[in-house]
Parts: structure tokens; sequence; C-alpha cells
């Protein structure tokens, strides 16, 4: 007995009737595999959500630490640059002695100030500033 279209439409008709027919209908047309699928992809979607959450944690993380990474990357420029002052003025006369210069040796930045305030006390208060003496307060000849 050949199924028609007109068979086919009564079926359809009687599903829509009977639900419980359109499961056991589709149990007996379907492969397991294809019946699992909706289940599948559920699932399927959950862990799409959890990766979700995950790589959004995981951005968060990674942003904290390129923070911290920057913050010492600071901290180490800063220490390189003292550290350079530091072997700098330990070694100032072995540096500057090639140059000419004899009994080098380095002053706190307080001391400095001390000796900068101390020559502005002793300078005389007449005459232009031209970085010579007065005339007449030479020591030897005069230019």
């Amino acid at each position: 007995m050949p199924f028609t279209v007109e068979d086919f439409h009564d079926l359809l008709r009687l599903l829509e009737a009977h639900a419980d027919w359109s499961k056991d209908l589709r149990r007996a047309v379907l492969t397991d595999e294809l019946l699992s699928l909706p289940e599948a992809v559920r699932a399927l979607a959950e862990q799409e959500t959890a990766l979700t959450a995950a790589q959004r944690r995981t951005d968060e993380q990674v942003a904290a630490l390129t923070q911290r990474t920057d913050t010492l990357s600071n901290h180490m420029a800063a220490l390189r640059g003292s550290d350079l002052e530091r072997r700098f003025a330990d070694r100032a006369p072995s540096h500057l002695s090639p140059s000419g210069y004899r009994r080098v040796r380095v002053i706190s930045n307080a001391d400095l100030a001390d000796l900068l305030d101390a020559s502005r006390r002793h300078r005389p208060r007449h005459g232009r500033r031209t970085g010579r003496p007065p005339a007449g307060r030479c020591r030897g000849p005069c230019p």
C-alpha cells in the first residue's frame, strides 16, 4: 500500500491532534544521536557561558598584571637611575681624573647648599657680577 500526499497531510493532522504520537514517531524516525542533539546544544550553551565568564576574569587578571608590571618597570627604572648615580658618586675621582681634575670628592646636597649659602654671604655687595672679583681684589695679576 503506497503512502500518498493526502495520507501525509492526514498524518500531520493526526500528530497535531495527538502530541504523544509525535514523540513516538520522532523516536521511530530519528536516530538516538539526533534525538540527543537538543541536550547537547544546551550543554554547549552552558559551557560557552562559563567560558565567557572565565575569559572575562582572565582579561581582568591580565589587565591587573599589566598594570603591576608597568609599575614595577617604573620602579626598576628609578632604581637603575639611583644605582647609576651612586656608582658614579663612588667612582667620581676615577671618572674625572683623566680629564685633569684632581682631589675630586663628592659632597652631599646639604653640604652643597651650605657652601652656596656661605659663598653668598661672603660675596662683595658692590660692583657688577661679571664673574671676576672687583678691581683691586685680584690675587696675582688681574686680567
